[in-house]
């Protein structure tokens, strides 16, 4: 969180800091890798890192927030007066050119403004066409110029409208913290839809002069949902386990998935938590949130100097260290310290130890707060010249050297076949009593070994007892449009005889060949298996070997097992014979489909405010 003197005062609120031991839900990464990204140069997440046309892909950026201000925003009579007046092309394409100078590969900016300056959306659903216009051309601008676009849709904070504007429109009052409501869609349901239209129409725009949608276009790098959200001082429960926020990205994730393939999503996430010693417990608890399967990668956005937060270089090295190492280990996606700087002491000194940090930890990409073309901020602003640029472009230098081919790995006959593949399963079905089973299976490609694995060579196998002698019957209820999809599933129900603990019958699925393969760091699209009686009678799904209600969200799970041309190489079979390991920390992936709200558990529990700032 940033303190902006342009544009915003400081609200002063006494500091808590409640110092909180808690278990943190363990992950490895999870791989999702997009076809139509790979081949089209999109930036897309293989395992815990980005990836571009194949190769890792790291980067240096920065924030120019107010691009979508620069013209008089006014003069909209003509189409000339739009291309001419109401946007300012000389304006963006020089201050393109000075961040294509410094070493910027990306730049995280606002797609977002409820004011009748420059305003994206000054109505409800009327969306100003001049100002989409003048986005189109920092698109362009930014194509030329080699750089990459990280638009944000809206701000959690009051700067340009944010969500308190959308909150008017639904007849409800905002302010911080009672602006939280926006993401409670029982209280305020027409937020969101309100929110999405918004989404749909910029994800469907068509830019006027490439012809492009933007959902389409290859120069934005992702998205990001919001500015800072936070569901803060609802509960002294919510602030700590995040429930409600986790749900209101799922569901907003899922919608932008939905449209859009080809982009990755980011949460825009502060990174405050006790937990980490910064900041207090604010309803968006860093792991849990960026577990959701539709984020691509992990944000947080250090201001270490400021007097509620004061830590020291060292103690800010500590932090950056702790967020990428439970966004790689634990969370298992890409790390983006989306907004960082300092306004104390030497900001040189500062920003060799935020990059030193990045670079000793593998950090994936950073924007640092903000590269702005006149000198408009006093506090953070950082102009053409400035001695911290240096500190810039060396780091951009090193993150570029470090993209490019994968390196060439030594491989040998003796790779282990059961650590090539990892199975993920949920349930949408958690009760005890149901009258379906529902199995939820993805196939991830670890990359060892490089290894491209035909479907075809795959069989998996859910354990459970049939509990009666009705007929069972299977139904896949999605697997993608190839990769494999429904009409590329052989299945089977079978009977155990002898019985095995757990289970009496299995569910066999097999792939033809038109199901295709799992590239390394890939993953198939999630296979949706249901199991019901011929009569929809009941199951009782507590003694089944497979089941685990816990499991609302993809994980690991090794009591669904893996077999490769009839060699077990994943999970454990009921009553013994294993492969692959036996005991797997929890991972999330992106679903080929949206599935139910995972229910949050292990969360440190106990409340602690954050000072709170009107921020930009």
């Amino acid at each position: 969180m940033k303190t902006n003197r342009l544009i915003l005062h400081t609200i002063n609120i006494s500091l808590i800091l409640v110092l909180i031991a808690a278990v943190l839900a363990t992950g490895l990464f999870a791989a999702r890798q997009n076809a139509q990204a790979q081949s089209g140069g999109f930036v897309y997440r293989c395992g815990i890192h980005f990836c571009l046309d194949g190769k890792p892909y790291y980067f240096a950026g920065t924030n120019v927030y107010d691009f979508f201000t620069f013209g008089d925003g006014s003069s909209s009579s003509t189409q000339a007066d739009i291309e001419t007046r109401y946007m300012d092309k000389a304006r963006i394409d020089a201050h393109m050119a000075r961040l294509q100078t410094a070493g910027v590969s990306v730049v995280r900016l606002w797609m977002f403004s409820h004011e009748s300056w420059h305003g994206f959306e000054i109505t409800k659903g009327v969306y100003n066409e001049p100002e989409f216009m003048l986005f189109d051309y920092i698109i362009e601008s930014a194509k030329s110029h080699g750089i990459k676009l990280l638009p944000v849709f809206e701000n959690y904070w009051e700067a340009y409208g944010g969500i308190d504007t959308r909150l008017a429109w639904e007849g409800q009052t905002g302010g911080h913290p009672g602006r939280a409501k926006f993401f409670n869609t029982s209280v305020c349901p027409g937020c969101t839809t309100s929110y999405k239209n918004y989404v749909n129409y910029a994800l469907n725009r068509v830019n006027h002069y490439s012809g492009i949608a933007y959902k389409n276009d290859p120069t934005i790098f992702a998205w990001e949902l919001m500015n800072e959200p936070r569901y803060q001082g609802v509960s002294s429960a919510e602030d700590v386990n995040g429930t409600t926020l986790r749900a209101w990205v799922d569901n907003v994730g899922a919608y932008i998935k939905g449209i859009d393939s080809n982009h990755m999503l980011g949460t825009g996430l502060e990174g405050h938590q006790s937990i980490y010693g910064f900041g207090g417990d604010e309803g968006n608890p860093f792991i849990y949130i960026h577990q959701s399967p539709y984020i691509d990668f992990t944000s947080a956005h250090p201001y270490p100097d400021e007097t509620w937060a004061n830590l020291t270089i060292a103690q800010t090295q500590a932090l950056v260290h702790a967020w990428i190492s439970d966004s790689h280990n634990v969370v298992g996606k890409p790390f983006f310290m989306g907004e960082f700087n300092t306004f104390t002491g030497v900001r040189t000194d500062w920003w060799n130890a935020f990059y030193s940090q990045l670079q000793t930890d593998d950090a994936d990409g950073s924007a640092f707060w903000w590269y702005q073309d006149h000198a408009a901020d006093g506090k953070f602003g950082v102009s053409e010249g400035a001695p911290e640029l240096a500190v810039f472009t060396q780091h951009s230098n090193y993150m570029k050297a470090k993209s490019g081919p994968f390196p060439t790995p030594t491989i040998t006959p003796t790779v282990d076949p059961t650590q090539i593949l990892r199975l993920q399963y949920m349930t949408a079905n958690t009760a005890s009593t149901a009258n379906q089973i529902t199995a939820y299976l993805t196939i991830v490609n670890t990359g060892l070994g490089l290894q491209t694995v035909p479907m075809s060579e795959l069989k998996l196998r859910y354990w459970y007892t049939a509990d009666t002698a009705v007929a069972d019957q299977y139904g896949c209820l999605y697997a993608g449009n190839g990769t494999p999809g429904c009409g590329n599933l052989t299945t089977s129900i079978v009977a155990l005889n002898p019985p095995r603990t757990g289970a009496d019958h299995y569910l066999e699925i097999g792939f033809t060949a038109g199901a295709g393969s799992i590239t390394p760091y890939a993953s198939s699209a999630q296979i949706q298996n249901r199991i019901n009686k011929s009569d929809w009678s009941n199951y009782d799904q507590s003694n089944d070997y497979s089941f685990d209600p816990t499991k609302t969200a993809p994980a690991d799970w090794t009591k669904v097992t893996m077999y490769r041309n009839g060699v077990l190489i994943w999970g454990v079979e009921p009553g013994g014979g294993g492969g692959g390991p036996t005991n797997t920390p929890t991972r999330t992936n992106t679903p080929a489909a949206p599935t139910n709200t995972p229910t949050r558990t292990n969360t440190p529990a106990g409340p602690t405010n954050t000072p709170t700032r009107t921020n930009t």
